[in-house]
């Protein structure tokens, strides 16, 4: 019976080692942060995020958006407020949501910027009537 015990604890610390030397071998993957890696993009953008008790050259940028390269520094070099809680929200572009671009357009995606509903050209037509044309 003790030999049993002995050769059944023997077997035991054998598999613990291999397990171990087998975990140490076997590459690690590097952990994964809840946090995603920012890749910034061409047009990535920051704008102004301020409290209450924001100086006035905080609130003069109240809405605009930068290029993150041509971003001012905080503090602002006008600012006169005691304590500067101003901060960036990160935009991935430098455009808001009021993009007038129709994806319903003949030409999909273009540069246009949407459908107008009412003729704009004043003046005559231009284009002659078939039946008009002299053939020489």
């Amino acid at each position: 019976m003790k030999l049993l015990l002995i050769l059944l604890l023997v077997v035991l610390v054998g598999a613990y080692f291999w397990l171990r030397q087998r975990q140490a071998a076997a590459p690690r993957q590097p952990p994964q942060n809840r946090r995603l890696e920012h890749t910034p993009s061409e047009y990535h953008a920051v704008s102004l995020r301020f409290d209450a008790g924001a100086c006035a050259a905080a609130q003069a940028l109240d809405g605009q958006r930068f290029l993150s390269e041509d971003a001012p520094r905080l503090p602002l070099v006008e600012c006169d407020a005691p304590e500067c809680t101003c901060r960036f929200v990160h935009h991935a572009d430098r455009r808001g949501n009021d993009d007038r671009r129709s994806p319903f357009s003949p030409g999909g995606m273009s540069s246009a910027s949407g459908r107008y509903e009412q003729e704009r050209r004043e003046g005559r037509e231009r284009r002659h009537d078939p039946d008009d044309i002299d053939f020489y």
